[in-house]
């Protein structure tokens, strides 16, 4: 199966090829071509009764810092099911935006919004209980 396989980014001598929480599933590769056999590996979920929804699964090629060992910046499609996966920027998993340059820009900028949204939401609710506490103290 997939674990078991030679396929992945190695680390050390360990190579890393999948990273599973619930139903959400990473496939990693360090090639198009070892992708395509990792994507060939969805088949066998037939034989454990998992489903793929291909409309759910999206492409990401991290490209290397190096821009001379790039390969390549076009890639055929993945077919899952008769379905093309749709190559993205970026994408969020587990509460994180994971980005193609390998960066955390979009994943701090929405947590700075986040932080926005949630002074707004106190100041809002408790406006009423500050201005009580400044005549009452001033």
């Amino acid at each position: 199966m997939i674990s078991t396989s030679k396929i992945g980014c190695h680390i050390g001598v360990i190579a890393v090829n999948i990273f599973a929480y619930a139903d959400d599933v990473v496939l990693l590769a360090a090639s198009w071509q070892a992708m395509q056999g990792l994507g060939l590996a969805v088949n066998c979920c037939k034989d454990l009764d998992l489903e793929c929804n291909a409309k759910k699964m999206k492409c990401m090629v991290v490209n290397p810092s190096d821009s001379s060992k790039i390969v390549s910046s076009v890639f055929p499609r993945f077919m899952i099911n008769g379905l093309a996966v749709e190559f993205v920027q970026e994408f969020g998993y587990l509460g994180h935006i994971l980005s193609c340059m390998m960066r955390d820009d979009s994943d701090i900028k929405r947590e700075i919004r986040n932080v926005y949204m949630r002074t707004n939401m106190l100041t809002q609710r408790y406006k009423p209980l500050f201005h009580k506490c400044k005549d009452k103290n001033f």
